[in-house]
């Protein structure tokens, strides 16, 4: 979820949704209408995605795919650098990647935006026919699928260890970040 414009963002990830498997879609996990589950954590790189944390905490800067949604596929790199202060990342497989940072001994804050499943579903699909990234008819199907999924979802993002926390609370707590430290 993008924060705003407003938000003092020192290092960014972007996106860890950045980082599917790649291979062959037939044996990808599959949603009840039958297409490719590319929210399903199965279709996402989880190693990829942790090497390049990790090469961007190390080094200052990492190297992340450019994926088209629109084509399910790779379409070059992009250099991501940072000057020293957080990390700030999103994506739908946070939920993932967060137990293995810890583990790895990285201090790590995670968040969960709290807003109405409504308002998110209609960002979603205003964004994602925008950008056409699917078929309209697919957007509908799987936005009504993630708009039905969303309290589950939030959820399972507590019991992971986030924080659920307002948009406007957290926008507060990211712009007294101090880049420095």
């Amino acid at each position: 979820m993008r924060l705003g414009s407003e938000i003092p963002i020192f290092r960014s990830m972007s996106s860890t949704d950045s980082f599917p498997k790649t291979g062959t879609p037939v044996a990808f996990p599959r949603t009840p209408y039958g297409e490719v589950d590319w929210d399903h954590p199965g279709t996402w790189n989880m190693d990829a995605a942790l090497k390049a944390v990790n090469e961007l905490l190390e080094s200052g800067s990492t190297m992340v795919p450019n994926y088209s949604i629109s084509t399910s596929s790779y379409d070059g790199h992009r250099r991501i650098s940072g000057n020293g202060g957080p990390i700030i990342a999103e994506g739908i497989f946070l939920s993932e990647i967060l137990e293995p940072l810890r583990a790895q001994g990285i201090d790590v804050q995670a968040y969960y935006v709290d807003e109405p499943a409504l308002l998110t579903t209609i960002r979603r699909f205003v964004r994602d026919v925008s950008e056409r990234r699917k078929p309209v008819l697919f957007l509908l199907k799987r936005g009504y699928a993630l708009f039905k999924a969303h309290a589950s979802g939030r959820e399972n993002y507590r019991a992971k260890g986030f924080t659920i926390i307002p948009k406007p609370q957290l926008k507060k707590l990211l712009a007294n970040l101090n880049p420095a430290s």
